[in-house]
């Protein structure tokens, strides 16, 4: 339902055709109402968040994108682990997503974007101006994901009408940070940006 809006939030088509694409999905979806199909409210939220980023990364409006890091390098292995004796360490792995984030934010300082994987140590470091990545030090499993939740926290206290999305396929992780006021876009959804 969304798809023509981030289609022309990244203004890879012209007018005419957008038109074209957006008809297409009118028809389609009266199709399938008046088949009694009824659309799947949690994919329309999750497309919704999707065109946020889409919007958010085309310089649209402001957003602060919670990365779970080793979530996404689990979640996108062609690009963080090459099948064919390219295979990199883990941080080189924590690195390449590192500089993927910085390439896609620093074209809008309005979207912040704060990585967090697991660490022993408590670690911060500032890879550029408007991109954070931290470890989360502590022990046990779901470290990185507390500080995710306490960031969501922390970030709807202070504003909360700030677009807070949250990057991850930790389904007990995403429904957490819904229920915090955060949206979840899934990893391979961000891959597309990438």
């Amino acid at each position: 339902r969304t798809l023509p809006d981030f289609v022309a939030a990244l203004r890879v088509l012209e007018e005419p055709a957008l038109e074209r694409l957006r008809e297409a999905f009118r028809k389609r979806l009266a199709a399938s109402q008046a088949v009694g199909v009824p659309p799947d409210s949690r994919t329309e939220a999750r497309q919704d968040a999707v065109s946020q980023l889409g919007r958010a990364l085309a310089g649209q409006e402001p957003a602060i994108l919670l990365i779970d890091g080793h979530n996404v390098l689990f979640g996108l292995p062609a690009r963080y682990n090459p099948p064919r004796g390219g295979a990199l360490n883990d941080a080189d792995k924590r690195k390449k997503l590192t500089e993927d984030i910085v390439r896609l934010t620093t074209p809008n300082p309005a979207v912040r974007a704060w990585i967090v994987f697991d660490g022993p140590t408590r670690h911060d470091t500032q890879a550029s101006a408007n991109v954070r990545v931290t470890y989360s030090g502590g022990s046990g499993e779901h470290r990185a994901d507390s500080v995710l939740l306490d960031n969501i926290r922390f970030f709807k206290s202070v504003s909360p009408d700030t677009t807070l999305l949250l990057i991850s396929n930790d389904h007990d992780l995403c429904e957490s940070a819904r229920r915090l006021g955060a949206r979840d876009v899934a990893v391979l959804d961000l891959g597309a940006f990438l």
